[in-house]
């Protein structure tokens, strides 16, 4: 009978043991890693529009979506692009996503593997509560091509407010 109470003895202590062993453990997802020459803090060089030679884009995120393979958060900074609505050039784009192909056909050259991050957490958020509802834009087309498409809209909306009215004098 001892040895009955012993082992049940030695059993609590260990369950004791383990319940104390694991406080304060966070979970945690685990790590996956990434097949990509992508990282975030990465600054590169990459075939720019005519003008912007200067520019450069700098790695923010690298997310796998199994349905859509990897997704590269990036920023470009030194463009120059026309903002119609107040005739100032907008220099940077702060958040925009990539399919890694893209991004591999925009690239020429990596700058540094430590540039520093823009806090970009809420374009992040407005990203992914689109994306997870199907309506987060991805791009799958050069940076280059990106910019454009961010300023022939820009011009559109413009020409759209006018049209309507909202813009004219008094």
């Amino acid at each position: 009978m001892p040895s009955r109470i012993s082992f049940i003895l030695n059993v609590f202590i260990l369950i004791i043991f383990c319940a104390f062993a694991t406080l304060g453990c966070e979970k945690k997802e685990p790590v996956k890693i990434l097949n990509t020459d992508f990282a975030a803090g990465q600054q590169w060089a990459y075939r720019t529009r005519p003008g912007e030679e200067r520019s450069t884009l700098t790695v923010l995120k690298v997310e796998d979506y199994s349905l859509y393979g990897i997704l590269v958060h990036i920023s470009v900074e030194d463009i120059n692009m026309r903002a119609p609505a107040s005739s100032k050039i907008v220099t940077e784009i702060k958040h925009f996503v990539l399919t890694e192909t893209a991004l591999q056909q925009s690239v020429s050259q990596l700058i540094r593997i430590d540039a520093p991050l823009t806090n970009f957490d809420s374009e992040y958020v407005n990203w992914r509560n689109l994306f997870v509802k199907g309506k987060g834009k991805v791009f799958d087309i050069e940076v280059s091509e990106v910019i454009n498409y961010f300023e022939a809209m820009a011009s559109l909306i413009y020409q759209d407010k006018n049209v309507q009215g909202e813009n004219r004098e008094p």
